[in-house]
């Protein structure tokens, strides 16, 4: 059976799931969070994987597919709810590479690689206080967002060095006094 090329949506999956030293992604809200602030940064990509406001966040019912596409041709794995890619869909992205100038590719690795070693270490509900701050649009039709203790869940991202004190400022709105206070109170 001969291989079906990729498309470029399907390679931009892969190449997430292949940066950060092929780092498994832990989970489904994790991987859609992931590919949307990577996805930020390149626009005719972010369009076509059309983000919606949705029970969790953003969320592209094009990522979920072309991920269970991704399953099914066996170009990812998930076990155990973590997606990685496998060897077969190495080869795939790297046979797509042929035809991508180099530069391209280096500034797409960077930003998967940055941007996943960044949040891959986050729970489900460290993503959602992030992305609900950051893009507060996103907010509207969330099943979880009145449930979130957003202080809490900032605190104990400072004091396990996920989130740094102006970060945490910036997504709380708040001077970085007070909130080098509130961090220092509990």
């Amino acid at each position: 059976m001969p291989e079906i090329e990729l498309t470029p949506m399907q390679y931009f999956i892969l190449k997430i799931l292949s940066s950060d030293k092929q780092n498994p992604i832990k989970g489904n809200i994790l991987l859609q969070k992931i590919a949307f602030l990577i996805f930020q940064n390149f626009d005719v990509i972010f369009s076509e994987a059309y983000f919606i406001k949705h029970r969790f966040g953003p969320y592209s019912a094009v990522v979920d597919t072309i991920s269970k596409d991704l399953e099914y041709m066996q170009y990812l794995s998930k076990v155990n709810n973590e997606y990685s890619i496998t060897s077969k869909g190495l080869t795939e992205m790297s046979n797509y590479e042929t035809s991508i100038p180099r530069k391209y590719i280096k500034i797409l690795d960077e930003t998967c690689d940055f941007i996943k070693n960044d949040f891959k270490s986050f729970n489900s509900n460290e993503m959602l206080a992030f992305v609900y701050k950051e893009f507060p649009e996103y907010r509207e039709q969330s099943i979880v967002d009145n449930e979130l203790d957003y202080e809490n869940i900032f605190n104990a991202m400072y004091k396990s060095g996920k989130l740094g004190i102006s970060k945490i400022a910036e997504l709380m709105g708040w001077s970085l006094d007070k909130t080098y206070d509130f961090l220092n109170q509990k």
